[in-house]
């Protein structure tokens, strides 16, 4: 996934754009933000859909005099935090149960329980393990997983804190039972999105539970770390991302050739002890559960009855 650009260049795009009345006359290309509020079509048409979400948020908070706690998506995309989807166009942010009213380009988030606010990138946010767990009410279980990881990986909470977190949420509320599920299947070890999505996977299809990041060695030392390892089956599993074999940017191809070359050989040291095996995937092939079933069976990874997770 690509790096999200920084906070403070958000802000000085936003200061940089055109505040107007009226619409800039024809040919001038800008994007409207709030009223009044637009910034030039060639810079939007740069940022990701995160931090076109970031921009609005900005515009939303400078625009109005009333104090605003963003939430949700829009929390999530302030502290950096990933997600499996697509982000949303609408700023989301708190208001409590009862309050009418609505807002152009914003969604309103009310709730019984007022969270207390930080402040991130120069605006105020749920906290991350508020954030998190009011996420996990709502998306999909990937998603969830994939904003829970990054959270424990990068020490923003812990576990002990989203526990406590979810148990401020009513029993019986909705979507309560979904962020538990995600709250218990959470694993810091998790290094990207797309091994927490490929965990999800492995959940719902109900396969033997794996070890994370797993250091195998060989007679010659550390052999390799490997994403996922079945010990059972002598069985390494390896998501292979966008940015796996860290080829750097604009390398030619003989220095590609190298990095590949390096993983090979990476490989084949998995490969030294008898039995061990090695299956890779990539995003399209894990996005699709029955796909990744079939790559999975291909394994020899199956569905053997019982509770492997241990989700209550």
């Amino acid at each position: 996934m690509p790096a999200a650009t920084s906070h403070a260049h958000l802000r000085d795009l936003l200061r940089s754009s055109r505040q107007v009345h009226a619409a800039p006359s024809a040919g001038q290309a800008h994007v409207r933000l709030r009223q009044g509020l637009y910034v030039q079509g060639s810079s939007w048409s740069d940022l990701t859909a995160r931090d076109r979400l970031i921009m609005r948020a900005y515009a939303v908070d400078r625009h109005s005099a009333e104090s605003h706690v963003f939430s949700h998506h829009t929390s999530a995309a302030l502290w950096g935090l990933p997600i499996i989807g697509r982000w949303p166009t609408l700023v989301e942010r708190v208001a409590p149960a009862g309050v009418k009213g609505r807002s152009p380009d914003v969604r309103r988030r009310r709730t019984e329980r007022p969270p207390r606010s930080v402040e991130v990138g120069g605006v105020r946010v749920t906290p991350v393990v508020r954030t998190v767990i009011d996420l996990a009410r709502e998306v999909t279980l990937e998603s969830a997983l994939a904003s829970i990881d990054h959270a424990l990986r990068h020490g923003l909470c812990d576990r002990r804190e989203l526990e406590q977190e979810l148990n401020k949420v009513p029993r019986g509320a909705r979507g309560r039972l979904m962020a538990a599920r995600a709250v218990h299947l959470a694993d810091p070890l998790s290094e990207s999105p797309g091994e927490s999505l490929s965990r999800a996977r492995m959940y719902q299809l109900n396969l033997p539970r794996p070890r994370t990041q797993v250091r195998l060695y060989d007679e010659d030392g550390e052999a390799a770390r490997v994403d996922f390892w079945w010990e059972h089956l002598g069985l390494a599993g390896e998501f292979d991302g966008f940015v796996k074999y860290q080829v750097p940017e604009g390398a030619t191809a003989e220095e590609a050739a190298a990095v590949l070359w390096k993983e090979k050989r990476r490989e084949d040291r998995i490969r030294r002890t008898d039995g061990r095996r090695v299956g890779r995937w990539v995003w399209d092939e894990v996005l699709p559960l029955e796909r990744f079933r079939q790559i999975m069976t291909r394994l020899g990874v199956h569905d053997r009855g019982g509770d492997p997770w241990q989700v209550g």
